[in-house]
């Protein structure tokens, strides 16, 4: 298992490429982000070849799953993304059924299609070849409408799980949110070990508050344990906001690593 540390909350006001290497003298060898237009690529790509890795960040920012005005822009969007991702040898992206704007508000032009589900499939189809050949895996994440994402479609892992599985290709997989599931009211233990085949990547906050792991309700070390003991290997990112100073949350982050033994 291994653990990435999100870049987008912690170290308010430092630029990035600073954010990273104070994740490294944390302790950590890998980060995430969100978007990466606004980031300086070279100045990550740097550090990647001095040790750091990016495990995943946004595959689009512009376009949706769920539009069919949309088909063209997404995989434009995506396409990018991917070619950014080799440059950084980064192993994943992100996948949303909508755009999200400034705040984390869902953009939608149009009225969501009864049939979402019937758009987004064949382009979760489509992403599958496009993985394959560039060693990318697309992760497709629901979130939580009820605090974070108002008008967001996908907020249960279940659903998540079914388009998945109809896809049936293996770089097309889950990115499940234990934070945002947890918003949603799931028995987040449970949906990850009944799940563990479909989930390439693992996103952890605590509930309520999305701080770090410790400060909410979330069992994140039994989970964990669980994790690692049916044999999981992927990737956890800690998506949260600090609920204190970020070294402090860091440490405690570093804690739980090593009681772990990952």
């Amino acid at each position: 298992m291994n653990f990435s540390i999100c870049l987008e909350m912690i170290f308010p006001g430092l630029p990035f490429g600073e954010r990273m290497d104070r994740v490294k003298q944390a302790g950590f060898s890998a980060v995430e982000f969100w978007a990466w237009r606004d980031k300086d690529l070279g100045a990550f790509a740097r550090r990647v070849a001095a040790g750091m890795e990016v495990t995943t960040f946004s595959g689009h920012r512009k376009g949706s799953l769920i539009y069919p005005q949309d088909e063209e822009i997404f995989f434009a969007e995506v396409r990018e993304a991917v070619a950014a991702a080799r440059r950084l040898r980064c192993p994943s992206l992100m996948i949303l059924t909508q755009e999200l704007g400034e705040g984390g508000r869902v953009q939608a032009p149009w009225p969501v299609p009864a049939q979402w589900r019937e758009t987004a499939l064949p382009r979760l189809k489509k992403l599958g070849p496009i993985g394959e050949e560039n060693g990318v895996t697309f992760l497709l994440e629901p979130l939580n409408d009820r605090l974070d994402h108002f008008n967001y479609v996908l907020t249960a892992s279940k659903k998540a799980v079914e388009l998945i599985r109809a896809v049936a290709h293996p770089r097309v997989r889950l990115l499940y949110d234990l934070y945002h599931m947890g918003m949603m009211g799931e028995d987040v233990k449970k949906r990850v070990l009944d799940n563990l085949e479909w989930i390439g990547y693992l996103h952890a906050a605590d509930v309520p508050g999305r701080h770090e792991p410790g400060t909410g309700k979330i069992p994140f070390p039994e989970i964990f344990q669980e994790v690692r003991r049916a044999g999981w290997k992927g990737t956890v990112g800690f998506e949260y906001a600090p609920a204190g100073e970020t070294g402090a949350s860091l440490e405690r982050i570093a804690r739980l690593r090593d009681a772990l033994g990952v």
